[in-house]
């Protein structure tokens, strides 16, 4: 109940005649009674106890549980204001809650709870709300939202912030049309307020804090790719992007304070490129070493799977010392691409054939109750996160066989590892293991006498070989 006009008549429910002094027969409307708890509903319909007593327990379910006003209530149960108010006060002992906690019941909607986390989840936090999400406060709250088509990314930002409330989806179409899924939450603001910083809230002094911070840097707003130099050679990097220069400067110093090859550069405002203009300067900080490369992605884990398949596929090419080639990783990579690019493709149409009901019931809000608005909102939101949940149980099976793939790939190659060290030429041929298969032998040459001349590799049990000839 918000207080908007009811457009058609409350249709009755269940009748209770209760008695505060005067006998009175009350209407409960079917609006009201599917609002109550499962608990209430059974003690409002249960007619082996007192009336009075399942009244007062009806009351008091949707002014405290539900926030539904004393006028409102007054209104849908055909009860004067000044009299349902006596006897709320007075005879039911509901208590009538004043202005502040009015507001504060209005604020908190859904259950918060306050952050009690270490430096690493505070960290951690901060990054994803600063990085591809967005923070503001919203009176005694912090709310932040997040844009975006990818249903992975999603279940990152709900496993993040879910434990401390209730994280909103809607479908959202940007003004350039493109659909998007809109996810929210409002965090309680005196344990949360850090996220309004623009710094961050604890010190990168660990390879904990830097790796946790990597990945969902990367997740939220990197990138892991590799690409054909030259038409043969495969290449790799890593790059974090972002306007702020705030939220790349900590890891560019982390980064380097770890003995990484890493740089920081800028694309200024205006640049054309494959997302489109630019409306703001760009920042990214790039690591494109091999060994680096390597290092970081053996310690960073990633969610998303697209990136995370990438990186297990570099990590493996960049295990062999020998050159990687180009042919070898474009075949995988391109299909992680392909998939990634089909699911977002699948993404998109879902949140197209629910964004248009979604604006069906908005246009139409004034025209309904507002428990059938509520009830409509309730609808639409479980079929987006249905449509979600079952988006991502296809595409697991999808990526998890690009995995099995990769992994199954490696395996098969023979690891160019020396068990031995590396000899020059001259020592070669005092190894033991030579000189004992006679891989150096001495030729009689007519005119130069003795020459050394390389055995035949080829032994045979019982058969000796012999060099008939001089070179």
């Amino acid at each position: 109940m918000t207080g908007e006009r009811v457009a058609r008549p409350l249709q009755a429910g269940l009748k209770l005649r209760v008695d505060f002094g005067v006998p009175k027969e009350i209407v409960i409307p079917n609006e009201l009674l599917v609002m109550l708890s499962e608990e209430t509903r059974k003690i409002v319909m249960d007619e082996a106890l007192d009336v009075n007593h399942r009244f007062r327990v009806l009351v008091e379910d949707l002014r405290w549980g539900k926030g539904v006003s004393i006028k409102k209530l007054s209104k849908y149960l055909s009860v004067p204001f000044a009299t349902l108010y006596r006897w709320m006060k007075r005879k039911m002992n509901v208590k009538v809650r004043d202005n502040v906690t009015a507001l504060q019941l209005a604020n908190t909607k859904y259950i918060k709870r306050d952050f009690d986390g270490d430096d690493t989840e505070k960290l951690k936090l901060w990054f994803l709300a600063h990085t591809d999400g967005s923070v503001i406060q919203y009176g005694r709250q912090v709310q932040v939202t997040l844009f975006t088509p990818d249903p992975y990314l999603e279940l990152l930002f709900r496993e993040a912030f879910g434990r401390y409330g209730y994280v909103g989806v809607a479908p959202y179409k940007d003004n350039k049309g493109n659909y998007k899924w809109q996810l929210w939450i409002y965090l309680p603001l005196k344990s949360l307020q850090y996220l309004l910083e623009r710094r961050n809230p604890a010190p990168i002094d660990n390879d904990v804090k830097l790796y946790n911070v990597l990945g969902i840097a990367i997740d939220a707003e990197g990138s892991v790719c590799t690409w054909s130099h030259k038409g043969r050679v495969a290449k790799f990097k890593v790059v974090l992007y972002n306007e702020k220069t705030y939220v790349l400067k900590p890891l560019y110093d982390a980064l380097k304070q770890r003995g990484y090859r890493v740089h920081l550069y800028t694309t200024p405002k205006g640049t054309v490129t494959n997302y489109g203009c630019l409306n703001n300067d760009c920042r990214y900080v790039r690591v494109c070493v091999k060994a680096h490369v390597r290092r970081l992605l053996e310690n960073v884990e990633l969610a998303l799977p697209h990136k995370r398949l990438k990186a297990c596929l570099i990590k493996h090419a960049l295990r062999d010392p020998r050159p990687v080639y180009w042919n070898i990783m474009e075949p995988i990579y391109s299909e992680i691409e392909a998939v990634h690019e089909e699911m977002l493709k699948e993404s998109k149409l879902i949140i197209k054939n629910l964004y248009e009901p979604w604006q069906a019931l908005k246009r139409r809000q004034k025209e309904i109750t507002p428990l059938q608005y509520e009830e409509g909102r309730a609808r639409l939101k479980a079929e987006a996160w249905k449509s979600l949940e079952a988006l991502k149980e296809k595409y697991n099976k999808a990526f998890g066989e690009l995995e099995r793939r990769i992994e199954a790939y490696f395996r098969a190659q023979k690891p160019l590892l020396t068990s031995r060290n590396l000899y020059s030429v001259d020592e070669v041929f005092n190894d033991p293991h030579v000189v004992q298969r006679d891989m150096l032998i001495e030729v009689e040459h007519p005119t130069l006498g003795k020459l050394k001349q390389i055995g035949n590799p080829i032994k045979v049990a019982g058969v000796k070989f012999k060099v008939r000839s001089p070179p």
